[in-house]
């Protein structure tokens, strides 16, 4: 992590200061820098290229699980957590699927309407004379039409 940040700020200041202010050694920086990367990180690079793959094949719906289960279908052995932790450092992100939510709050122009034919009962309301439904519209401000199905 240290050796991170002084790669980044290398160009802005001194690479021994640095390792000073870190209290890191400027030989372990140089170590770091030559040093190949580990066989973990070498076999996430692998398993990444695999998840983008799968991921742009399914144009970017499928999420971790999925992926996960594409993945152990094929004979990768990895974890889930593993798939979902390279998927958000690798800022890949699936689509998830619609719901289908009950309807329980009716848009506000009809509310006030509502409560009045649930006061009425709904059964008898649209056989109220004509007169007291234009009386309801004119003081709710909206129509009874959507409710007279």
């Amino acid at each position: 992590m240290k050796y991170r940040m002084i790669e980044r700020c290398r160009d802005a200041f001194p690479i021994r200061l640095m390792c000073r202010c870190l209290a890191v050694s400027p030989s372990g920086y140089y170590g770091w820098r030559t040093r190949m990367p580990s066989a973990r990180e070498q076999a996430n690079t692998r398993l990444l290229a695999n998840i983008r793959q799968i991921h742009t094949a399914s144009d970017g719906v499928l999420g971790a699980p999925r992926i996960w289960e594409d993945l152990q279908y094929a004979g990768i052995s990895c974890g889930l957590n593993r798939v979902a932790r390279l998927m958000r450092r690798d800022a890949l992100q699936g689509i998830p699927q619609k719901t289908n939510w009950s309807r329980d709050t009716i848009p506000e122009p009809y509310a006030k309407i509502d409560k009045i034919t649930r006061f009425l009962r709904m059964d008898w309301v649209l056989d109220v004379a004509p007169s007291v439904l234009l009386y309801l519209e004119q003081s709710c401000g909206s129509t009874v039409a959507p409710y007279a199905q």
